[in-house]
């Protein structure tokens, strides 16, 4: 699940309802824990200690691997949490023409998209905490996903020093701490653009400058048009593709392709550790030429 989330009611509400597994447990619960302290269950809010087993009995219905003794201590943490962060519903985060003027004078497009990026997320925070005062709270890897930014892990830092550079950004003192201050937010000028989705960041702000792109029939997630037969998006597309099963030729694993595909013989996995290989290999032989 996504951690940077407009509507957290109806995301919650959808997680009870549709009986969902994240990948991630602690979004799960982190995320329930704010909304049944929001929307209490009877007639009062429940304490922490009635919480934790209205939080438990549902857990124990979705992840098999269950444990309560290894995830209470998850739930009490999520519980003390939601008091202080109570769940949010936005309609939309407001980006102003200054704000925009200030990152198209980057002349830089990756260094453009990132900076977008890391101001509608500084603006998310702030909505959802008023003491943040213009930081960014996620991990590298989840800003520069969203920024469409294909960086090496070392490229990452280099990238965020050179926004530093201009003057855009502020790192924290501490160097253990790799959170940063946004520091040209200015909401003192009209409002150009509504950002009402918090995936494909870097797409919304191309999308802006004009480039084309269409939303995924059935999530709405934003993505590039291959095709005048573009509808869904990748996850979408294959949940609505005919498939066939084959079995992966190095680890014996079963897994779902298109019907159509006639090439794919190994599992991602293994794809991975084949590519790898293969490079390595090939590399060898250049030396030895």
């Amino acid at each position: 699940m996504n951690i940077l989330i407009m509507n957290e009611t109806k995301a919650a509400e959808k997680i009870i309802n549709e009986k969902t597994v994240g990948k991630k447990p602690i979004s799960d619960i982190n995320l329930l824990a704010r909304y049944f302290t929001t929307y209490p269950t009877g007639n009062k809010k429940p304490t922490a200690k009635e919480l934790t087993p209205i939080l438990q009995e549902y857990l124990k219905g979705q992840y098999d691997d269950y444990q309560s003794i290894k995830w209470v201590s998850l739930i009490e943490k999520a519980i003390k949490k939601a008091k202080t962060y109570p769940i949010i519903d936005l309609e939309y985060i407001p980006v102003t023409e200054n704000e925009i003027k200030t990152i198209q004078g980057i002349k830089n497009k990756k260094l453009e998209k990132l900076a977008f990026v890391c101001l509608v997320v500084a603006k998310y925070f702030n909505l959802r905490n008023p003491n943040n005062n213009g930081y960014v709270n996620i991990d590298y890897s989840t800003l520069f996903k969203l920024a469409r930014v294909t960086a090496k892990t070392y490229e990452k830092p280099l990238l965020l020093n050179d926004l530093k550079q201009i003057g855009l950004v502020q790192r924290c003192k501490r160097i253990d701490n790799p959170n940063f201050k946004v520091l040209f937010i200015d909401d003192n000028s009209d409002i150009v653009l509504k950002v009402e989705d918090m995936r494909e960041l870097g797409y919304r702000y191309l999308e802006y400058l004009g480039e084309q792109f269409i939303k995924c029939v059935n999530c709405g997630l934003l993505m590039r048009k291959r095709s005048n037969s573009t509808k869904y998006c990748k996850e979408r597309r294959t949940c609505t593709m005919e498939t066939k099963v084959i079995t992966c030729c190095d680890c014996g694993k079963q897994f779902a392709v298109s019907s159509k595909n006639n090439r794919t013989c190994r599992c991602e996995d293994c794809y991975k550790t084949y590519r790898n290989n293969y490079q390595k290999e090939l590399m060898s032989k250049k030396r030895n030429m």
